[in-house]
């Protein structure tokens, strides 16, 4: 399961992170292929950079969710 999001204004600074990057949650369960950072992915004929990901692990066991930040190529 994906979740885009954009960010919240707040977090928007025109450095780390863009007004154009996407916050992407991803469930960790059962995904055969974890992005990481310099990987590009497609998604609906756009491709984007995966700029930082970063694991949620509640257990200290098994990642659950993957929070990841995206920029397009274009």
């Amino acid at each position: 399961m994906l979740v885009p999001m954009t960010y919240d204004q707040r977090y928007v600074d025109e450095t780390t992170i863009l007004v154009s990057d996407w916050q992407v949650s991803i469930s960790s369960v059962g995904l055969a292929v974890v992005p990481k950072v310099g990987d590009i992915v497609s998604a609906g004929g756009v491709d984007y950079h995966v700029i930082d990901a970063d694991p949620n692990n509640y257990d200290g066991v098994m990642n659950v969710i993957l929070v990841v930040q995206e920029r397009t190529t274009q």
